[in-house]
């Protein structure tokens, strides 16, 4: 399976209309955008991968970044139970 460790769209995509397209990002404001896409969370990423794989009919990586979102969703759920538990609450 493919590794996502680390990456984002941008190590997949290289096409500026179709990244403006799956990040919601003009085209033209990609290139400054990157830096702070990377610091998005894991389900934005392996979102924005997933529909990436999906248009270009990437079963295997369309895989992997399923079953990477789904463990960043768990990891998520679980630091907002523990918030929760702690008396913070996270939206």
């Amino acid at each position: 399976m493919i590794s996502l460790k680390g990456k984002t769209i941008f190590d997949f995509c290289k096409d500026k209309k179709m990244l403006g397209e799956i990040i919601d990002c003009e085209e033209k404001e990609i290139d400054d955008y990157k830096e702070y896409y990377e610091g998005c969370s894991q389900l934005v990423i392996m979102r924005d991968i997933r529909l990436y794989a999906l248009r270009m009919h990437d079963t295997e990586l369309f895989k992997a970044a399923e079953k990477a979102y789904v463990e960043a969703k768990e990891a998520w759920r679980k630091m907002v139970m523990e918030a929760e538990a702690e008396g913070f609450e996270i939206d």
